[in-house]
């Protein structure tokens, strides 16, 4: 399963006509988690079980990717898989949000880990004054 999510998912293809958004994803920057890796993918439902694509990877070795398109003024589930070293140990988090686009606006969505916890956060360009994302209880099918 880690396969899929370190980088081998197809990416996310826009459904042809579709108006866009664009996304951007970034890794956690809390100092006590250091080595984080964040992958995201896109999905049809919330249990994981339609895969539309990868949203893009945030790693030790690329920790900033650029901007990508994505389809906007329809919902998706996204998926955020983190793995960092902590304590002695690897440290896993999963989250899943709802998220509904807008057109022709940017998102960055950014998972971030502290020891124990994590979150999937999504902040909009401009602010939107709205909820764009909703985290949702992960499923096993996401796991």
């Amino acid at each position: 399963m880690v396969a899929v999510l370190g980088g081998c998912a197809n990416d996310y293809k826009i459904p042809v006509g579709a108006e866009t958004a664009t996304v951007k994803v970034q890794r956690g920057t809390t100092p006590e988690v250091f080595g984080q890796n964040a992958y995201f993918l896109a999905y049809e439902d919330s249990t994981c079980k339609k895969l539309l694509g990868g949203l893009g990877d945030a790693t030790v070795i690329t920790p900033n990717p650029g901007p990508r398109p994505i389809a906007a003024n329809s919902t998706i589930f996204v998926k955020a898989f983190s793995n960092a070293p902590a304590g002695g140990s690897i440290q896993v988090c999963v989250n899943v949000i709802q998220f509904s686009p807008r057109a022709g606006s940017a998102y960055t969505l950014s998972h971030q880990m502290t020891r124990g916890a994590c979150s999937l956060q999504v902040a909009s360009t401009p602010y939107e004054g709205r909820e764009v994302a909703t985290p949702i209880a992960v499923s096993p099918g996401c796991r």
